[in-house]
């Protein structure tokens, strides 16, 4: 055994031994937007008082923090820690106030983003739809796709969408018969009711263990405040008076607080090493309104101007061998329309509909060729099974290939379609369930049986910058797997704009100031 290896067995060997005595905070803890020399601390407390924080390297002093609860929003306690080294792999120890006398004491690992030059090995898993259309936790298992997780050892987990419902209920009895922890009933119209979503699905003992191994990106989609809202329609059913907008906002930053948070920008950039520059999308602030007709001499808008130039001013400039960006909403599978057609498309494609957002979609696509920008894969999910495209989007450049990787549910309803919108010219290379005969005819018997087909994907990278596309199921089965090697960026000298960014030729909408990768 090599020096490195050994020594790193030894400090996993004690990292699991400490953990075996820690009693772990009812809502674990967990690192977000881990970077090379920071990352984002969250717990939530049972009492007021302090947090007190231990990050302790294989060698080298440890770091200490003492991070105040916070009282007015639900007790969580959130710090951005900085000082930490590339590519080490730290020993967690949290102290959080438990109100029942003792401390919680919890333990875990962090691991570092490595240097930008550093060609490292590693694989990222990614996943939304946790607890929807009454498939919550169950009452021995929990969610038991998270153990699954983190026994393949990601570097990271994207959590991509749907990570709540808050519209949604957790009954006694689930959708596939099992007994369940009952969670809240009623839709959440208020601050409390928000958060008594994220406390639920976060005290699950699956999701703690994860999140105090992996590093965790939270994303945001519609269920996290309404189904397929934004800001034009943010209000249930029958109260026209009730936006929920900015209280499903408050309350996801609490759970899930970000480096980039200022002005409530959600949209962001993440670095690891050589081979991966991942890319953030927020699809719900700055959309137009889905039933708005998307058109070329009026194209919609879901990223809003300045999300839009800054994306595609950052995809531009990268030099990472891959460039990913996380959509929460799919590109070839028409999602929204439901129960009203009149509500328009939710994702990009239109399908019958003519209301998605394709136009603002071709544009980008065209511009990141132009600015000979490759090897672009999506991550998206929403549409509650998995699905692998390979688009060709323009016909007189069939050289220009974009992949997407649709995956879930974590654990909510199952619902496989064949509907596949062929505006970007895609092939479908997987589809899980992979079903013959009519939609409405796919039938889940049990919550056992329901585990075949709930599903996560992952992107594995090796050191020589090959990519391996790849669907798990929630039994741990790899039930598709296919591997990209990276295609040589042509040299060509974009035009530049104002601020060194290439100018998208698209205007209008809404969004944050515009900037670079970061």
């Amino acid at each position: 055994m090599r020096p490195r290896t050994a020594a790193l067995a030894l400090f996993l060997f004690a990292l699991s031994g400490s953990a075996a005595h820690a009693t772990p905070p009812r809502h674990g803890f967990a690192f977000m937007d881990v970077r090379e020399r920071s990352a984002v601390f969250w717990t939530r407390a049972g009492d007021e008082g302090t947090v007190v924080l231990t990050l302790t390297p294989p060698r080298g002093r440890s770091i200490h923090r003492r991070i105040d609860i916070d009282a007015e929003h639900d007790r969580v306690a959130s710090a951005e820690v900085s000082g930490l080294a590339p590519d080490t792999l730290y020993r967690v120890e949290v102290r959080v106030p438990s109100g029942e006398g003792e401390d919680w004491r919890g333990h875990g690992r962090l691991r570092t983003a490595p240097p930008r030059p550093e060609a490292a090995a590693f694989r990222v898993a990614f996943g939304g739809d946790v607890g929807g259309q009454g498939v919550c936790r169950d009452q021995k298992l929990g969610y038991p796709i998270f153990r699954v997780i983190a026994r393949r050892e990601p570097a990271f987990f994207v959590g991509l969408g749907d990570m709540i419902y808050a519209d949604n209920a957790c009954r006694a009895t689930g959708r596939y018969g099992n007994p369940q922890v009952e969670g809240p009933i009623a839709p959440a119209a208020d601050p409390e009711g928000f958060r008594a979503r994220w406390r639920y699905n976060r005290s699950d003992p699956g999701w703690v263990g994860l999140s105090a191994q992996v590093g965790y990106v939270p994303v945001w989609d519609d269920h996290e405040v309404l189904n397929d809202f934004g800001p034009e329609h943010d209000s249930p059913r029958g109260r026209p008076d009730l936006h929920l907008l900015k209280t499903g906002l408050t309350a996801f930053l609490e759970y899930n607080p970000i480096s980039t948070q200022a002005k409530h920008r959600l949209y962001r950039h993440l670095r690891w090493g050589k081979h991966l520059d991942l890319f953030v999308l927020d699809t719900r602030q700055h959309r137009d309104s889905n039933a708005r007709k998307d058109s070329l001499s009026m194209p919609k808008t879901m990223l809003g101007r300045d999300q839009r130039e800054w994306l595609l001013g950052s995809l531009t400039i990268s030099d990472a061998t891959w460039n990913v960006v996380v959509s929460s909403v799919p590109i070839a599978i028409p999602t929204g329309a439901f129960p009203d057609p009149e509500n328009g498309r939710d994702g990009w494609a239109s399908g019958d509909r003519g209301t998605g957002f394709e136009h603002e979609l071709r544009q980008l696509l065209m511009d990141l060729y132009d600015a000979g920008v490759r090897n672009l894969v999506w991550i998206t999910t929403d549409v509650h099974f998995a699905s692998v495209q390979r688009f060709q989007p323009f016909t007189s450049r069939p050289e220009y290939q974009v992949y997407e990787v649709a995956t879930g549910p974590l654990n909510a309803g199952v619902f496989p379609n064949s509907e596949m919108d062929e505006s970007f010219h895609p092939e479908r290379l997987f589809r899980w369930p992979p079903m013959e005969g009519a939609d409405m005819d796919f039938e889940i018997t049990s919550f056992d049986d329901a585990q075949r087909w709930f599903n996560f994907g992952e992107l594995e990278f090796d050191a020589a910058g090959n990519l391996t596309l790849r669907v798990v199921n929630g039994r741990g089965e790899v039930v598709y797997e296919h591997t990209l090697p990276p295609a040589s960026r042509p040299e060509l000298a974009p035009p530049i704009g104002p601020e060194g960014i290439p100018a998208p030729t698209i205007n209008g909408g809404r969004g944050g100031a515009p900037s670079g990768p970061g």
